[in-house]
């Protein structure tokens, strides 16, 4: 090791100092000016391990980087996986060497082996609490970082529901139209909404898979289909109801405990299909009804309740059934989706002004559309759109070919006649799936999404646990362990069941 001039200094004083009595030998080595961990050059023991010693200056400085190539990510496959873990999951990409950490959703892959400089493999460790498209990111033997977001999904496999659901309670005769799921007492809990064909029934979460109820609020008339919005813009949430034999909405707004109070609003005709989009993009929801001539609605949410309606497009299918949102050209703004019953079609429209809305794409389908959902099925970014058959064991999809566009439809095998669709990824692989009621029977329907579009239908029998026809259906995690539930309304007794999603 070099000798500095200024090393030969300190010990000649040192030296002198115990010469002198001041300093004892014994003492020289154990000396502050010895131990000063900024002096390395009397003690280069002092400097870490990714530190050396500068003898100019006689201090540790951080140790130059690894000259190591910028990193990249291109591809990962498969691009899911159980998260059970075992799977084996490769990486291509560029300036791949030496040790290489990878982590999905945080959790490390195991056993990375560095296979080229454009390639590595490993295998997906467990990780139980992750669920659907997850980061994916490399750190290099240089500690270079580089993340590809939502990249791998950690899906549910096997996918399995509790087999002993949870029955909510509701008096013999009770019939469910319809499910929807909102918070409605301000605890950020998803409470449960059911529409009933002349009441509304709420069953409030404790956050923890069990809900209270209390009577239900009579409405009277033919209640069709209900859709949840802020209304007045005071930050609860309210629902507005169609009523498909009397010229009448009922808007129902909340107060942040539960309670909700009626308004009947007149309508010049019946309606069935309604939904709730901010139609002026002022934070406040806005109604869209559609009347069973074909006449489209609007009604604008303000501090002050609801104004209208106002007409804003004639010629939609006569009698036609639900009304669903989907952003079908991704261009930030929903467009309004008809199912057009017995007209056996299915129409877009598109806001064109601020009181206009023109028709954007219609397709027939083989049979009476009774709802439409979009649902990204093949995970490709162009939106789908899939309708749902009563009557027939199959639905319509509808696959999106980009900016708005559609293709030719494709008929797929359900297992049983659907009715009401809810699009989820029901199990976390990325893709959007298919969860149905039955039209005639106490069944689920459940249709995978996939690379190619959807899989053949599958079916969640429910005749053990309930009678009649499982006609309506919600999809929500209602006791916030991260993996969606199914919640399921009959035609009879037991009408309301919650099914738990209890996969590994």
């Amino acid at each position: 090791m070099p000798f500095s001039l200024s090393k030969h200094r300190v010990l000649y004083w040192l030296i002198a100092l115990a010469m002198a009595g001041q300093l004892h030998c014994n003492d020289l080595w154990s000396s502050s000016l010895v131990e000063d961990r900024r002096n390395c050059v009397l003690s280069p023991a002092v400097c870490g391990d990714f530190e050396e010693c500068d003898y100019v200056t006689e201090t540790c400085k951080p140790l130059p980087p690894p000259s190591c190539p910028a990193i990249s990510i291109e591809a990962i496959t498969p691009t899911s996986g159980s998260r059970r873990g075992g799977t084996k999951v490769t990486i291509t990409g560029s300036g791949f060497q030496g040790d290489m950490r990878v982590e999905i959703d945080g959790t490390p892959l195991e056993n990375v082996v560095v296979e080229a400089s454009s390639q590595l493999s490993g295998t997906l460790g467990a990780s139980i609490a992750s669920c659907g498209p997850s980061a994916v990111t490399l750190i290099s033997s240089c500690f270079e970082r580089v993340s590809k977001a939502q990249a791998f999904a950690y899906s549910l496999e096997p996918l399995e529901f509790d087999d002993q659901p949870l029955q909510l309670p509701s008096p013999p005769g009770t019939k469910v139209q319809q499910l929807v799921i909102d918070e409605l007492n301000s605890d950020g809990d998803p409470d449960i909404i059911g529409i009933e064909p002349s009441a509304v029934r709420t069953f409030l979460s404790d956050g923890n898979g069990s809900f209270t109820t209390s009577a239900p609020l009579s409405l009277g008339g033919t209640l069709f289909q209900a859709a949840s919005g802020d209304f007045s813009g005071d930050k609860f949430r309210d629902l507005i109801i169609s009523d498909e034999q009397n010229p009448r909405l009922w808007l129902l707004s909340g107060s942040g405990t539960g309670s909700l109070a009626p308004q009947s609003i007149p309508m010049p005709e019946p309606i069935r299909g309604v939904v709730s989009p901010d139609t002026n993009s002022d934070g406040i929801s806005d109604v869209l009804a559609v009347g069973k001539s074909g006449t489209l609605y609007l009604l604008l949410g303000s501090s002050g309740g609801l104004t209208g309606p106002d007409i804003v497009a004639s010629g939609l299918p006569a009698s036609s059934m639900l009304a669903a949102l989907g952003d079908i050209d991704r261009d930030g703004t929903a467009e309004l989706l008809v199912a057009g019953g017995s007209a056996q079609r299915v129409e877009v429209w598109q806001q064109s002004g601020s009181k206009s809305f023109v028709r954007l794409a219609q397709k027939a389908v083989a049979g009476d559309a009774y709802s439409v959902v979009m649902a990204d099925v093949r995970a490709d970014g162009a939106p789908d759109l899939v309708v749902a058959l009563p009557g027939q064991k199959q639905v319509a999809l509808i696959p999106g070919i980009g900016q708005g566009a559609l293709g030719a439809v494709v008929l797929v095998p359900s297992g049983t006649s659907l009715q009401q669709l809810s699009a989820v990824d029901v199990n976390c692989d990325g893709r959007t799936d298919i969860v149905a009621s039955s039209s005639s029977e106490n069944k689920l329907g459940l249709l995978l999404g996939s690379d190619t579009g959807l899989q053949n239908g599958q079916t969640i029998d429910l005749s053990a646990h309930q009678s009649g026809v499982a006609q309506s259906l919600a999809v929500a995690d209602v006791n916030f362990d991260g993996l969606p539930d199914l919640l399921v309304g009959s035609n009879q007794t037991p009408a309301y069941l919650l099914i738990p999603n209890i996969s590994p």
